[in-house]
């Protein structure tokens, strides 16, 4: 059997997904922030 793919309808597929309405960085950021608080900086 062979299967031969379509790559360009493959990366088509991949760029044809929504993404996020929030920013991805956003969740991080605040995560570093509560994290950084318990921290002795000394």
């Amino acid at each position: 059997m062979n299967h031969i793919l379509d790559w360009n309808e493959i990366w088509k597929l991949g760029h044809s997904i929504a993404l996020p309405s929030s920013d991805p960085w956003e969740a991080r950021a605040e995560h570093f922030e509560r994290h950084t608080k318990t921290l002795s900086w000394i």
